[in-house]
Order: structure tokens, then C-alpha cells, then sequence
């Protein structure tokens, strides 16, 4: 079974979160010197790549503000060669690139959930059969 979408989401803001909160307090040169939170970091971001490969056609030329492809492709940027990391690429990824991300996917988690809101309200008054009501708030989805 595959996973729900929304899921992946969540995979890439708490991992967006783990990043930023073991890096805060650092300077790119401390940074670069412990070697841990260094890998920990490009293993972090090797799943929020991975993560974003699950994003859905639909949602991604929904959601076309999201540089997708540039997620997708994440560690490529960082590690161009393959046991080689670009420290300046890697610092401007986690400072730049990560907390836009992580304001884009939140933006589209909230809209969703907005939307599903409305669909089980939707359901709800087909099951009390509050018709007019119903109808209402389909104009006020369509005109959303």
C-alpha cells in the first residue's frame, strides 16, 4: 500500500526541523568541523529527497512555487561526486533553500487540510441530508 502523500509532507518538515535545530547555533566553520552533525545533515537531506520523489504530479504543478525538481535532486547539488560534499552548497542549502522549502510544504499542508475539512463536512450533510445547505458551501468551495 502506498503511502499518503500528506505523510512525505511531514517527513520533509521534521526533517527540515532537524536540521535547523542541530545547526542554530552554528557557524559554517564549526560546522564543517564536526563531522557527525555534518553527515547526520547530508543523510537528512538525502531523505528530504527522497521525500519530495513522492510528491504527486498533481501536486507539484498544483504547488508550482516548490522548486520539486531542485528537492528531488538535493543531494546531487550538495554531492556532485559521489564521496565528495560541497560545504559552501551543503551551508547555503540548510541556511537559503530549507526554510523556504519548509514554508512552501506548510502552506500546502494547511490548504489541504482546509480542503479535506470541507469534504467531510460535505459528507456529513449528504448523511443528514441538509441538501441546501450542502449547496452553500460547494459555492463557497468553488468560489474559493
Amino acid at each position: 500500500m502506498k503511502r499518503n502523500e500528506n505523510l512525505f509532507l511531514k517527513d520533509i518538515i521534521s526533517y527540515i526541523d532537524l536540521i535547523e535545530n542541530s545547526i542554530k547555533n552554528l557557524t559554517k566553520k564549526k560546522f564543517k568541523k564536526d563531522k557527525v552533525l555534518f553527515d547526520a545533515t547530508i543523510y537528512r537531506l538525502e531523505i528530504i529527497g527522497e521525500a519530495s520523489k513522492n510528491i504527486s504530479v498533481k501536486t507539484r504543478k498544483k504547488y508550482y512555487r516548490v522548486s520539486w525538481k531542485k528537492t528531488d535532486r538535493i543531494i546531487d547539488i550538495i554531492a556532485p561526486e559521489f564521496f565528495t560534499a560541497d560545504l559552501d552548497a551543503l551551508w547555503e542549502v540548510v541556511k537559503e533553500d530549507l526554510p523556504l522549502l519548509k514554508k512552501h510544504i506548510k502552506e500546502i499542508l494547511e490548504k489541504e487540510k482546509h480542503k479535506l475539512n470541507i469534504v467531510l463536512k460535505i459528507r456529513n450533510l449528504f448523511k443528514r441530508r441538509k441538501i441546501i445547505y450542502f449547496l452553500n458551501i460547494l459555492i463557497k468551495l468553488l468560489l474559493y
